[in-house]
């Protein structure tokens, strides 16, 4: 027969022969050494001699062999075992499956020595282990066991012990939140705060401003693209978004002269007897007859009447002047509208002021139309007169300040095409070459008012909405059309939206006629200037000439407006524009500035157009137009 005894370290239920009572034994689980209970029937052996027993039932409370074990009372005798538990245990057949478990197969020179406990209840104190078992039997709890997995009261103890295991870890963990709750929050690492002041300089600090990376307006300091001056915050705190200017700077030095090389040489020099001092207008046009026109004023009257201005007309195929003719200017100013027919011979201007004359230059300066008013149902509110083109010979197309077209016939005044107005009252008034230009079949007008460029044919005078600008578009600058009549390009000053402060700056679009929207649409830099006219050189290109007389190559085919190339005359107070595929200007003569001039023109595109472009690529590039033709 076999007996069952509890192991006095970890409470599992061991099976030991009959024979084995008063003798050592080790535990098969926790390896502890133990006498069996009972009286010796044999020699006390040593603990090297002990069996291990097998287990009967594990304890629930025992993990491992190294945890510490409850104390225990003596073991009871067989019997007394038996008629606690109404149900017999079985011992299983087999060891169960512990990964934290030693292994069976252990030498007695590997036996570990019997662990220390801590509780006052061991070391065979047996009546501390009565008196503990006596107050757990009166425990009610629901965590008991029944009596017949827990000999002798022992799961009482176990329970203690697993309260008290559960509330170390319950303070552990709460210790440890209280301690990750207290602990500061991780702030980013991009905004790091010096934990000490900053020492005291004995210098005056710095001005932040003279730090700031956006270049001062006017200066050549930078070939990188550039924004506008750096917006005041609102009242609300928000800071107003600054233009980046996408086309770069250029142009910040021309070199000496003496080291340019010569690209284009002058198509034409005319010399002209009068310095560029009261020059107002060059026009330069008759397909038929090409000539050049210079108006200077040269009478200021007296008290006001009897001012006079000089047309000087010029022939491009002798090279040599061809008329001169005085002109009434009391009481105006420039600029004005003005037009040559095709022929060459005759010039229309706003004069006086609000109405039209036409002079027959070839003919000694005769007015085919005086003072010819193309609003008589106005009265006194005329609309102004933005511009006036020649259609042909005998009619004139004439374009109000507030966009509308009517078709007039010269030699009898009548108006034989009534315009129809713009869908809405530009709010500033329209300008020629500004806002308002004409295709060079004379069949097409184009029209910029408030944002919208508008189509309007000379057939029917209608308008129609071509393209619509955004970012906040003002007034117009410079507009012009292809000789295809197919595309424009336009110059035109934008504001960001932001109230009575807003920022203005200019921006260049192009796109084809009909179009909704522009094919490029970007800000230029303020080195530019303020454009003042454009015109299209070649099919994918176009150039812009500034108020300061600097004109800008651009090339429209490149993914968008990529400047090219600069051109800057050799000094300034000159007139500059693009006419008869020919570059012109109107320059100081170097050897008699005070007295004289010459009206240059130069082929442009230079022959050295796509190297331009490459070159133009990483900075556009600089040239000078002189009486000697176009250098680099």
């Amino acid at each position: 027969m076999s007996i069952e005894v509890p192991c006095p370290n970890c409470q599992s239920v061991l099976k030991a022969p009959d024979g084995m009572a008063g003798k050592k034994a080790r535990c098969k689980k926790c390896q502890h050494p133990f006498r069996i209970p009972g009286a010796a029937t044999a020699p006390v052996d040593s603990v090297a001699d002990s069996e291990h027993l097998s287990v009967v039932t594990a304890s629930p409370f025992a993990f491992d062999g190294s945890a510490e074990a409850p104390p225990v009372s003596p073991p009871p005798t067989p019997s007394t075992k038996v008629a606690k538990s109404s149900k017999p245990i079985a011992a299983p057949a087999e060891e169960p499956d512990n990964p934290f478990s030693m292994p069976s197969a252990i030498s007695d020179d590997d036996t570990p020595p019997e662990p220390k406990s801590k509780s006052k209840y061991r070391k065979g104190d047996s009546k501390a282990d009565a008196k503990a078992d006596s107050k757990i039997e009166k425990s009610k709890s629901k965590f008991r066991q029944p009596a017949a997995t827990k000999p002798n009261g022992s799961g009482g103890v176990k329970k203690i012990l697993m309260f008290g295991v559960v509330g170390l870890l319950c303070a552990a963990a709460g210790g440890a939140g209280i301690y990750f709750f207290m602990l500061p929050k991780e702030k980013p690492a991009v905004a790091a705060i010096p934990t000490a002041p900053a020492p005291v300089l004995p210098e005056k600090p710095k001005d932040e401003k003279k730090g700031a990376t956006t270049p001062k307006k006017g200066s050549a300091a930078s070939n990188e693209p550039k924004a506008s001056a750096v917006a005041k915050p609102e009242a609300g705190g928000k800071a107003k978004s600054r233009v980046v200017f996408t086309i770069p700077r250029t142009l910040d030095k021309i070199p000496d002269p003496a080291k340019l090389a010569i690209l284009e040489k002058p198509k034409d020099t005319i010399p002209l007897d009068y310095n560029i001092d009261k020059v107002k207008k060059v026009i330069v046009g008759g397909k038929d007859g090409p000539v050049a026109i210079v108006i200077r004023h040269t009478f200021d009257g007296f008290q006001g009447k009897g001012g006079k201005d000089t047309v000087d007309r010029y022939s491009l195929t002798s090279g040599s002047r061809v008329d001169r003719t005085e002109i009434e200017s009391d009481g105006l100013t420039w600029p004005r509208a003005t037009d040559i027919s095709p022929n060459g011979e005759r010039l229309a201007i706003d004069s006086p002021a609000n109405k039209i004359t036409i002079y027959q230059l070839s003919d000694k300066g005769k007015k085919i139309l005086d003072g010819f008013d193309p609003y008589p149902d106005a009265k006194g509110k005329s609309p102004g007169i933005a511009a006036i083109y020649f259609l042909d010979e005998n009619s004139i197309a004439v374009v109000s300040k507030e966009g509308t077209v009517d078709v007039f016939d010269t030699n009898t005044k009548a108006k034989t095409v009534t315009g129809k107005p713009l869908p809405t009252v530009p709010a500033v008034p329209l300008a020629e070459n500004r806002s308002v230009a004409i295709s060079p079949d004379r069949k097409l007008i184009a029209a910029y008012a408030g944002g919208v460029v508008y189509e309007i044919p000379t057939a029917t005078c209608e308008p129609k909405v071509s393209t619509t600008l955004g970012n906040a578009p003002m007034e117009g600058l410079a507009l012009a059309i292809d000789v295809s009549g197919t595309r424009f390009a336009v110059a035109y000053k934008a504001g960001q939206a932001q109230g009575a402060d807003a920022v203005p700056y200019t921006r260049i679009a192009h796109a084809r006629l009909s179009d909704p929207e522009p094919k490029t649409d970007e800000p230029v830099n303020e080195e530019f200037g303020v454009p003042a006219s454009c015109a299209w050189v070649s099919p994918e290109a176009f150039v812009m000439v500034s108020l300061n007389q600097v004109g800008f190559l651009f090339d429209a085919d490149q993914g968008g407006n990529q400047i090219v190339a600069g051109l800057r005359p050799p000094s300034p107070g000159v007139f500059c524009l693009y006419a008869l595929d020919r570059y012109w200007c109107l320059l100081g003569d170097p050897a008699d500035a005070a007295k004289k001039s010459i009206l240059v023109s130069t082929p442009f595109p230079p022959q050295e157009y796509l190297p331009l472009v490459t070159a133009g690529k990483e900075k556009p590039v600089a040239l000078q137009v002189s009486a000697k033709g176009i250098a680099k």
